[in-house]
Formats: C-alpha cells, structure tokens, sequence
C-alpha cells in the first residue's frame, strides 16, 4: 500500500513539472511575439514619421527608405514593362529619337521620375498608334505625330534641395530624432517636370460627309457666278444708256466688249450647272478654294479624296487681254487679289510676252 502511494505522488509531480515547462515556454514565446510586435511598432512609426517629413517637404520630394526592406521597382498602373522596354518599344515600333527620349527620362530627376516620364510617353504613343491602325481616323502617320510631341514637350529641370530640419520640426510642430533624419538623409530631389501636349486624331470623314461638302462648294461656285453676272449684267445695261462716247479701242471699249464675252461664259458655266456638269463653273471659280475653306473649319476634310477638279490648280487663269485692261478690270473690281490670272505685255525689249500671276501678289 505504501509502495503504491509513493509511485502516485511521483507521478503528480512529473506532471506538474511538465505543465510547468509548458507555462514557462508558452510565457517565453509570448514574449518573442511581444518584442517582436514592439520592433514592428517602432518601425512602422519610423517609417510613417519618415513619409510624414516626405509630404511636409512637398509632392516633389523623391521616396524614403524603408528600413531593413530591400528596394524594389514597382510598375505604375496596369503597365509591368520595364523602362528600358518601354524605351525600346518606343524606338522600334513608333521610330521616336533615342537622345531625345533619353534625356526625358533624365528629367525626372529620379528613377521614379525617368520611368513616369517615359510611361506616360508610352501610353499617349501606343494610345495614338492603336487607334492610327484602326484606319477610322486620318492625320500624320504617328513617327511623325509623336516625335513632334517629344521634341514640342515643355520641360522643367530638377533640383536637389538641403533639408532645413529646423523648418522641418517648426512646420510639423515636433522634435524629428537622429534615426528618422538618418532615414530621411540630408538632401531631397525635387523631380523636374514634362509636360506632353497630347495629340488628337481625327475621325476620317464618311462618303456622305464629302459628298455633302462639294456639294456645298458647288453651290457657292454658282452662287459667286451669279454675283458676278449681275454686277456685269447692271454695268452693261448702264452703259447701253449713256450717252458717253465711247471710242472703239479705249480702254473702256475693251472692257465693255470683255464682259460682254465673260457674261456668255459665265451664262454657259451656269446652263452647264444645271445639267450637272460641274468642270466648266469650277474651272472659273475654282472650288478648289471653298474646299480649302472648308477643310480649315472642319479638319476631318483635311486629306479626304474630294478629286482634282476641287483643287485650286483646277481654277483656270483668268484671260484679262493686255496689261492696261487687266488693270482697268482690277480698278473696276472684276480682278480680285487671290485670282489667277494671265495677260500680255511688252518687255523691256519690246517683245509681247504672256504673263501668268496671282493677283495683288506683285
């Protein structure tokens, strides 16, 4: 019975040796966790102290260390290429100038920067090609678009500023330790900056689109003959009133006999109109020169097929005799600064030669 007894009490008291150890492990590692987590504490508040010294210095201040992590290149977005691809992509596939290109990057002043730089030359690049490619919209082909926007960038240069701290605790309201401005450092950069104009593509113009502006250029090559039938028409009858003598070879006699010729013209151009026939009233009036207008306002038309006869060399000289009758002509307002013209005149030799010319360009 005694023996017994004593094998049980030993028992008990290995047992409550081990629950002992248990306790005494299971207080060590609560321990571990407790400095551990106060290590973690500590440096997370470096760290956010850090990045609030960071933010009081302004947006242009370039990024802290973090301690005791290695640093490591993030992406920015949804882009995973690196800055060297992105670069080669760029000089291979939009053929944009490497120097240039190069010393973009070099402007952002940091790694962080260089690479902002150059993402954003990337994204308006392959944003601009992708859409080019769809055959939707019409412009410059993009190597010449893009490059335009590199060279036009407008640009800032970058600086490296000395960190005031007295400012720094002044502006923050607190003392900064000897292990924060260690993080911190002495000095940060400010990034220079670039700024892209971004360029715009125009939607090309439907078959429709064009149809309806030579249509409307048409219309105003008529409208003008029109105008200037009437203003010829009210000075012929005019004339054939007066009771001025006119002498046959005058300059006044030729330029009655001249619009009553152009009068004729402008009466079959017209006839010729209405049957559809277009050539013989632009070649008078060149709509050529109401298509330029237009395509000025609405630049969707600035490459659209509109066809040689709505060109401006599709205007025919205007035939105004001599010199003296064109001059009179132009003293009347039959001749107008811009038309083509063409008449004959002697040289310094005497010699009669045809002379072809804008008017009011000499």
């Amino acid at each position: 019975m005694g023996m017994w007894s004593g094998i049980r009490q030993g028992i008990k008291e290995d047992e409550a040796s081990k629950l002992s150890d248990e306790k005494m492990e299971l207080a060590r590692r609560q321990e571990e966790r407790l400095e551990e987590q106060f290590s973690l504490t500590k440096t997370q508040a470096l760290i956010d102290q850090s990045i609030a010294v960071r933010n009081s210095l302004g947006s242009g201040a370039d990024a802290i260390a973090i301690p005791g992590v290695g640093s490591k290149s993030t992406a920015s977005g949804k882009n995973k290429l690196s800055t060297q691809a992105m670069t080669a992509v760029l000089v291979e596939t939009y053929q944009l100038d490497a120097d240039v290109l190069e010393s973009i990057y070099k402007q952002g002043g940091t790694k962080a920067g260089g690479r902002e730089n150059i993402l954003r030359a990337y994204n308006i690049a392959k944003k601009y090609n992708d859409q080019w490619n769809t055959g939707k919209y019409t412009g410059e082909v993009p190597s010449v678009v893009l490059g335009n926007m590199l060279t036009n960038a407008v640009r800032s240069e970058g600086s490296t500023v000395t960190i005031d701290w007295d400012s720094v605790e002044t502006n923050m309201g607190t003392t900064i330790s000897d292990e924060v401005k260690a993080n911190v450092g002495d000095t940060y950069t400010i990034a220079g900056q670039t700024v892209f104009e971004t360029p715009g593509l125009v939607e090309r113009p439907s078959w429709s689109d064009m149809g309806t502006v030579k249509k409307f250029a048409i219309e105003e090559t008529i409208e003008a003959s029109r105008i200037e039938a009437v203003k010829i028409k009210k000075f012929l009858a005019i004339a054939a009133k007066s009771d001025e003598v006119v002498i046959d070879g005058s300059p006044l006699a030729k330029m009655r006999n001249w619009l009553a010729d152009r009068e004729k013209e402008i009466e079959s151009a017209q006839k010729s109109a209405d049957d559809e026939i277009y050539s013989p009233i632009i070649q008078m009036y060149g709509a050529g020169v109401m298509i330029n207008t237009l395509k000025d306002f609405d630049k969707s038309m600035e490459n659209a097929p509109f066809g040689a006869a709505f060109s401006e060399a599709s205007q025919e000289p205007l035939d105004a005799g001599d010199f003296l009758l064109y001059g009179t002509l132009k003293a009347y307002g039959y001749i107008v600064d811009g038309q083509p013209v063409t008449y004959t005149k002697k040289n310094a030799d005497g010699v009669e030669v045809r002379i072809f010319e804008t008017a009011g360009d000499l």
